[in-house]
């Protein structure tokens, strides 16, 4: 599977031509804040919900090895 990004449109269509890279979007299956039971690091300290998904994201996510 090739990355993730995320895109700020100009207007309502989605075509990548037409926007602005903003950063590449990192699924908490890749991310390093989390632990091998899937609980978020960023998260647990303050008792929202720390167990996450794979497929989730957030904007706190950063990749492993990076």
């Amino acid at each position: 599977m090739g990355k993730e990004i995320i895109v700020r449109l100009r207007q309502d269509c989605i075509k990548l031509k037409g926007g602005t890279y903003v950063r590449d979007l990192v699924r908490c299956r890749e991310c390093k804040r989390r632990d091998d039971d899937y609980v978020c690091y960023k998260w647990a300290s303050i008792d929202e919900c720390p167990h996450v998904k794979p497929d989730d994201y957030c904007s706190y996510g950063e990749r492993e090895g990076e």
